[in-house]
């Protein structure tokens, strides 16, 4: 689960300093998503999502936003789950 866990914090941290996600990235990276354990689940969603709608985000800065902070939250539930 450790691995699961480093690679969504690392997804996670990529996306919100600006990297662009490849669709598909998230599934091929952790293939059995419903297996994970809900917070990694959600974050893991949120992520494959986001890699999938470049272009809804390019046309609504609202969206893009709220999706972000979306991300931020999960990224520090993550992080803050882990140090534990």
């Amino acid at each position: 689960m450790q691995g699961t866990r480093s690679y969504l914090l690392y997804a996670l941290a990529r996306v919100l300093a600006g990297a662009v996600l490849r669709p598909g990235e998230p599934g091929a990276a952790i293939p059995d998503a419903l297996a994970l354990p809900k917070r990694e689940r959600d974050a893991w969603e949120h992520l494959n999502r986001w890699a999938g709608e470049a272009d809804v985000r390019a046309e609504d800065a609202n969206y893009a936003k709220f999706h972000l902070d979306w991300l931020r939250d999960l990224h520090a539930q993550l992080a803050r789950t882990g140090a534990q």
